[in-house]
């Protein structure tokens, strides 16, 4: 059972939106964090190395980390996991037990 689940959609509506299920709460919106970094002011995007991943990846390792750590790792996530995922995906989720395995097989994490 996962605690955070990260879910990822795209509609000609909205662009892209990314939420944030806790614990089987109502999901909320993941923060863009252009606090810690302004990549995207636009939002998140996923499939290639530019500043839409970029910012998508930094908000997630904050969210999921602590801002400290996403600062210190959010680029080599970047190439691991966002810029990766397919860019025609309309839908994908990840949940934080999937997000710590790769961070552990990325070498960003220790077990």
């Amino acid at each position: 059972m996962f605690e955070k689940l990260y879910i990822a959609n795209r509609t000609k509506e909205n662009g892209v939106t990314v939420e944030v299920g806790i614990s089987g709460q109502l999901s909320i919106p993941l923060k863009l964090r252009l606090d810690l970094y302004n990549h995207s002011p636009d939002g998140f995007e996923w499939g290639y190395g530019g500043s839409g991943p970029t910012q998508l990846a930094l908000a997630l390792l904050a969210d999921f980390m602590g801002d400290e750590y996403a600062l210190a790792n959010y680029h080599a996530f970047r190439d691991a996991f966002t810029s990766k995922i397919e860019q025609d995906k309309d839908y994908w989720h990840i949940t934080d037990g999937e997000l710590k395995g790769l961070l552990i097989h990325e070498g960003l994490l220790s077990k």
